[in-house]
């Protein structure tokens, strides 16, 4: 049975029908957006509902600033918090228009979506591209609830190389590069790089703090990383956020994270994009969710190897090493877990994030 923190991954989408104001249909659309994942699940996201509007803010006491001291990360989720927004508006028969980080707005409005109920195509080349669209865009909606953060060893099994192209294209869609990385070579390298991220962030008290601040009990707060999901039983995770302030875990850390980098099943991946500022990185969230997505529709799950892209000397690396000129957004690691079903992580309540 679902905690009431994880209740939030339950939606009956045949509430949907009964509802008959648009304001009332933008704001079931919301259960959908704090799906999203975020910096260890810190949902730096608020939205306000107006009519056909939505505008999505940001909240900076969410922000990680020691460990993502520029928000890169931060954006990032509340772009993935729109994508699924947009895709749960068209399921439900509503066209969206999206604008990032409008300068015309109050401070911290980072989005705004204005919705209409869509109108049905005429012609037979657009029905065709039309019914295309809507049956990726149905495949990525029914994804929403099954895709979860998977931190633990994949199954030995490869991702096929067709699904990685179709991976890359709905990336380049939106202007952002999908960069797999297969290669046992490169992957050693990434984890090389890994490992000096870890070891560069953990050498600073702050950030430690940090981790620890963000680390639940396993049946705790509506947000941060709970226990579980690092594979701790109920006593450690419960203990967790105390040993974290009392000891120092980063040579640990650092020798985990890059023996799950190498980890000979599991494909890693970096996003790249050519606006390294709140803007590209919004469309590097977006066009993250959409692969996350896809991805786990095939039963395809990912976790995050993020220590490199605060770090700017290991960003410069990581584009050399992929011989690409874009700036790494977000580097991530997928394959199929050992199990089917994956507890989700909890959600603040909506009366928390809507404005």
């Amino acid at each position: 049975m679902a905690s009431k923190h994880t209740q939030a991954w339950n939606i009956d989408e045949n509430e949907y029908s009964s509802l008959q104001d648009m304001g009332a249909k933008v704001a079931f659309l919301v259960r959908y957006a704090v799906l999203a994942p975020s910096p260890w699940n810190s949902q730096p996201w608020k939205f306000k509902v107006s009519g056909s509007r939505l505008e999505l803010y940001d909240v900076p006491e969410r922000l990680q600033e020691h460990r993502d001291h520029e928000g890169r990360e931060h954006f990032v989720g509340c772009g993935a918090a729109l994508a699924n927004t947009a895709i749960a508006a068209a399921h439900f028969g509503l066209c969206a228009t999206v604008r990032l980080c409008p300068p015309d707005m109050p401070p911290h409005c980072i989005g705004i979506m204005d919705f209409s109920e869509r109108q049905t195509s005429k012609k037979a080349a657009d029905s065709t591209a039309e019914q295309e669209a809507d049956s990726l865009n149905e495949r990525l909606f029914q994804a929403i609830p099954n895709r979860h953060s998977f931190r633990q060893d994949f199954l030995d099994r490869p991702i096929d190389e067709s699904i990685c192209q179709k991976m890359a294209k709905l990336a380049g869609e939106l202007g952002v590069t999908f960069v797999p990385i297969a290669d046992a070579g490169a992957k050693m390298a990434l984890a090389g790089m890994v490992s000096e991220g870890d070891l560069q962030l953990g050498s600073n008290p702050a950030t430690r703090e940090e981790y620890a601040n963000w680390i639940r009990a396993n049946d705790n707060k509506g947000d941060g990383v709970p226990g579980y999901a690092l594979g701790l039983d109920k006593w450690s995770a419960l203990l967790a956020p105390v040993t974290h302030r009392l000891f120092d875990f980063t040579d640990e850390n650092a020798r985990h994270d890059s023996a799950l980098t190498t980890d000979a099943p599991a494909l890693c991946a970096v996003f790249m994009g050519r606006e390294d500022n709140c803007k590209g990185w919004m469309k590097c969230g977006i066009a993250l969710q959409r692969v996350l997505l896809l991805a786990a529709s095939y039963g395809i799950q990912a976790s995050f190897l993020n220590q490199i892209i605060p770090v700017p000397e290991l960003r410069v690396r990581l584009s050399q090493l992929l011989g690409r000129s874009e700036v790494p957004q977000t580097v991530i690691r997928m394959g199929y877990p050992p199990q089917q079903s994956i507890k989700p992580t909890p959600r603040l309540p909506l009366s928390e994030v809507l404005m």
